[in-house]
């Protein structure tokens, strides 16, 4: 009996399950969601001959065609940009404006009266705001996109990080996150305005618990006609969309080619459920927010480097090496970083030190820009070596801030 009783209990948790699993996979349309599926855009970008799948969301709507945002790394590179909107067939899109150190992109679209979304303001966000990840999930026959479906993730609101060209967002995600989201839409439940579009998982902290959000006020600088912070201060280049790397229009792929909605609901709840539960039963571990967990400096070290996963890095040298080699000073076991990638040198006046790229051949990221031979590093900043490696140059005042609470204290 009670091995027959816990069978029964493990079968009933089971369906529960996939009738969740069942429920998540229909559009968002269907459910209590306040940005419509009409507002949502799938796009296929053609690069090099290889179709890439982003999503973009409606932010002017007109009587002969519509714009639409989305991330420049959706398009950069691309020969052919073809757009879906729900219960349309594909058009070709064509790039208005973009801006690239900004990562925006504002593209036309050839379908009139679209509805378009309410936008906010990701600087009224406090930490810990709920937000929401929303996507379209492309639906192809071949490799042409004929439709999609929109699914979506729960997260909250971080923090925002300043750099040059604009702040960019961080996202905490509730559970792992798919690596196309680059476009995705980010958008606060409570008021259900559009706060941010997200970039991809190549384009975040290559964390699946993490993405990295554009806030939509930047867009402001692409077209006067969108609304904007009033106290919103950006310096952005924004270039013409004839000078962008995408050949105009191009040839509409092939109408009338769809996949059987019934089938697709099988699979979409066949993949729903085993991914569930995978992550079910999988042991949990609990997701490490980079610089969440910071060392806390002694009282004689005024500013330190810190790692993204806690650790205080050594700093008893006027010049510091980086890279994979061994005889560096700071090792660093990722293969994107060269064996001799970096130099740190110690200023003789002030807090600002020198960092030098010695070739290296995935370079080195200052502020969310790739940096040339050399830049200054500053307290605040966070630089990247390679495609993952992360430090932070940081405060004493900071980490006595950071370890001030319940948070995990690493003694340096």
């Amino acid at each position: 009996m009670y091995n027959a009783r816990n069978g029964l209990k493990i079968l009933v948790f089971g369906l529960c399950l996939w009738l969740g699993a069942l429920i998540s996979s229909q559009p968002l349309s269907a459910q209590a969601n306040p940005i419509k599926k009409e507002s949502v855009i799938c796009l296929q970008a053609d690069k090099a001959g290889q179709p890439t799948y982003s999503t973009a969301v409606v932010v002017l709507t007109g009587e002969q065609d519509c714009q639409v945002l989305t991330t420049y790394e959706a398009v950069q590179g691309a020969s052919r940009l073809t757009a879906v909107a729900a219960g349309y067939n594909p058009v070709p899109a064509k790039i208005l404006r973009f801006a690239p150190e900004a990562n925006l992109a504002l593209l036309e679209v050839p379908i009139p009266k679209l509805p378009a979304v309410r936008l906010g303001d990701a600087q009224l966000l406090k930490n810990d705001t709920p937000l929401v990840l929303t996507w379209g999930v492309p639906v192809l026959s071949g490799s042409v996109l004929t439709s999609f479906e929109m699914t979506s993730r729960k997260g909250t609101f971080l923090d925002l990080l300043n750099r040059p060209t604009g702040p960019v967002a961080r996202v905490r995600m509730e559970q792992p996150t798919p690596d196309n989201t680059s476009g995705a839409l980010v958008y606060a439940p409570s008021s259900g305005e559009l706060v941010g579009i997200s970039l991809s998982f190549e384009a975040s902290v290559r964390n699946h618990f993490m993405r990295f959000m554009i806030p939509v006020f930047l867009a402001s600088a692409l077209s006067s006609n969108l609304n904007t912070s009033s106290d919103a201060v950006v310096n952005i280049r924004v270039l013409d969309g004839a000078q962008a790397p995408v050949a105009a229009g191009g040839t509409p792929p092939e109408e009338g080619l769809t996949t059987t909605q019934g089938v697709m609901i099988v699979v979409g709840a066949l993949v729903l459920v085993l991914g569930i539960a995978y992550f079910v039963l999988r042991p949990k571990k609990k997701p490490i927010v980079p610089f969440s967990v910071v060392p806390l400096f002694p009282e004689s070290m005024e500013a330190a480097f810190v790692s993204a996963d806690g650790q205080l890095l050594p700093m008893d040298k006027d010049v510091i090496t980086i890279g994979r080699g061994q005889d560096n000073d700071w090792v660093i076991k990722d293969a994107s970083v060269s064996g001799r990638h970096a130099r740190l040198r110690r200023p003789r006046h002030g807090s600002t030190w020198e960092l030098e790229d010695l070739g290296s051949t995935n370079g080195t990221i200052v502020r969310g820009r790739r940096m040339g031979r050399s830049d200054n590093v500053r307290p605040g900043d966070i630089i990247q070596f390679g495609h993952h490696y992360q430090v932070k140059f940081m405060t004493r005042a900071e980490s006595v801030m950071l370890n001030s609470d319940s948070r995990p204290i690493i003694h340096g």
